[in-house]
């Protein structure tokens, strides 16, 4: 039986066709290989989402900041779920909250979510440019 957490990317993976070979790829894991799989799969799914990196965002119409805004905060959301269920997963093996040694097996999701967070701002700043542009 899958972890919660694979279904739920099962489901991500499922809006982004190029990541088909690695659903394909998906095969039923123990409960106590989650975390590294899991470790293992975010990170081969990250940036996928990303049509732009943040470098030419600033290049953008409104309308595709409007839409790598929506698909930004929908990575964003999914990663927090993963990284509350590890957290919640983690507490109820040990009876102990994660501590920063403890996340060790989840730092490239940890870093993704850093860095989903950080471009969201870099989206937000820049609609409410293109909004304050329009009001002039």
């Amino acid at each position: 039986m899958h972890c919660s957490w694979v279904q739920e990317l099962e489901e991500g993976l499922e809006l982004m066709p190029s990541m088909s070979a690695i659903k394909e790829n998906l095969q039923e894991a123990p409960e106590d290989d989650c975390v590294a799989d899991k470790a293992e799969l975010v990170e081969q799914a990250s940036g996928v989402l990303e049509k732009y990196n943040d470098s030419n965002l600033h290049e953008l119409p409104l309308d595709e900041l409007l839409q790598q805004q929506q698909q930004t905060k929908l990575e964003k959301r999914r990663l927090r779920r993963l990284l509350r269920e590890f957290e919640e997963d983690f507490q109820k093996q040990t009876g102990r909250k994660v501590q920063k040694e403890d996340k060790a097996p989840m730092d490239s999701v940890y870093c993704e979510y850093k860095h989903v967070k950080a471009r969201m701002r870099l989206l937000e700043a820049l609609v409410s440019k293109h909004e304050h542009r329009r009001d002039i």
